[in-house]
């Protein structure tokens, strides 16, 4: 690795997680984000690294399945009414913004985390649902779960997210990208960073 280093200084190393040595690759990819509520949030660190199956599903923004089942024995009265609100500025809630989906792009990405410039401005520690549309044949979304770890001063909406709850597939293919990407760049066949 230190001659891709000397061929390419746009390929740095960094500290991973776990004392790993891992490589960033400069990238621009599109990324969808979702914010995840306070509540769910604890239970995200905790939760099974197991596929998602009927009775347990993995929460996803990609998912219709989880829409069907929630509204499927809701039966609605007769009785009610619909009466529309007074004129005025709507109240702009958290819960509004929570399963609105954000539209960005990676600046650089690596097995650990990804450098994000967003639509909006994200606090420390936030956790986010990320879908990442992987250039392949066919395309292909990396669905990842990750934590806000570092806000850009300069510019808020340029946020450091390490990935968090990663299934060894994931980790395993997302490898495989960087790598590939890496490769790529070393050969000058990249050249839209």
């Amino acid at each position: 690795m230190q001659l891709a280093n000397q061929l390419d200084p746009r390929l740095y190393p960094f500290q991973g997680q776990e004392g790993r040595r891992s490589y960033r690759v400069p990238c621009r990819l599109p990324v969808y984000y979702r914010l995840l509520p306070p509540t769910t949030s604890p239970n995200l660190l905790q939760a099974e690294t197991t596929p998602p199956t009927e009775t347990n599903p993995r929460p996803s923004f990609i998912c219709s399945w989880t829409l069907d089942h929630l509204f499927s024995n809701l039966r609605l009265s007769d009785q009610l009414q619909a009466r529309p609100d007074e004129p005025g500025e709507p109240e702009r809630s958290r819960e509004q913004t929570e399963h609105k989906v954000f539209l960005g792009e990676t600046l650089d990405l690596s097995v650990d985390g990804l450098r994000l410039y967003g639509d909006t401005s994200l606090p420390a520690r936030q956790e986010l649902e990320l879908a990442i549309l992987l250039p392949s044949h066919p395309c292909q979304v990396q669905k990842i779960f990750g934590r806000v770890v570092w806000t850009d001063q300069e510019d808020d909406r340029q946020v450091g997210i390490r990935f968090i709850n990663m299934t060894k597939a994931d980790r395993e293919h997302l490898f495989s990208f960087v790598f590939y990407w890496q490769r790529q760049l070393l050969r000058g066949k990249i050249f839209n960073i």
